[in-house]
C-alpha cells in the first residue's frame, strides 16, 4: 500500500489520501442475520472513497466477533438436532479438541451457545471441507516421515 512518494489508495488510486483510523466501531450484517456490532477496529482508510484495509489484529477481532454474534443469533433459532458434540467433530475432521475450539473462535466452524458452552453446528459439507483443508502439525510430520521413535525402538504412529 505504501509507495515511494506517500500513501496512495489501492482502490480509487487517489494520491496521498490514506489515513490511519483506530479504535472505531462498525456494524456488520451477514446474510440471514441481523446487524452485529464489532470493534474497536484499526486500519488504513482512504479519505476520498472511504475504502480501507484493517490490520491483522482487527481482522481477527472482526472474525471472532462476527462468529460470536452469529452463534448468539443461531442459539435462539436452531434445535438440538442441528447441534453436534465436539468429540464427533474431532473424529470427523481428525484434529484435536483444542483445534476445534480454535476454529470456532476464528469463525471457521459455525457454532451455537448453550448456556456458556459452545457447540458446533452439524453441517457435513463444512466438515468435509475442513477435513481436506485443515492440517495439524502432527499430521504434517507423519506425511513427511518425521515420526519419532519411542524408547522401546518402536515408531510412535
Amino acid at each position: 500500500m505504501r509507495t515511494k512518494k506517500g500513501k496512495d489508495c489501492p482502490i480509487c488510486g487517489e494520491k496521498d489520501c490514506i489515513e490511519v483510523r483506530s479504535k472505531f466501531k462498525d456494524s456488520v450484517t451477514p446474510k440471514g442475520y441481523t446487524a452485529i456490532e464489532v470493534g474497536p477496529l484499526s486500519g488504513n482508510f482512504c479519505k476520498k472513497c472511504g475504502e480501507g484495509l484493517l490490520n491483522k489484529e482487527s481482522e481477527r477481532l472482526l472474525d471472532k466477533q462476527v462468529a460470536e454474534g452469529k452463534a448468539i443469533q443461531d442459539s435462539k433459532r436452531l434445535v438440538a438436532a442441528d447441534i453436534i458434540d465436539i468429540d464427533s467433530v474431532v473424529k470427523r475432521i481428525k484434529v484435536s479438541r483444542q483445534r476445534i475450539h480454535k476454529m470456532m473462535e476464528e469463525g471457521k466452524l459455525p457454532y451455537v451457545f448453550i448456556g456458556t458452552r459452545r457447540y458446533p453446528i452439524k453441517n457435513p459439507s463444512i466438515f468435509d471441507t475442513l477435513r481436506k483443508n485443515v492440517r495439524t502439525h502432527a499430521l504434517q510430520k507423519i506425511k513427511k516421515g518425521n515420526v519419532g521413535k519411542a524408547r522401546s525402538g518402536k515408531y510412535l504412529c
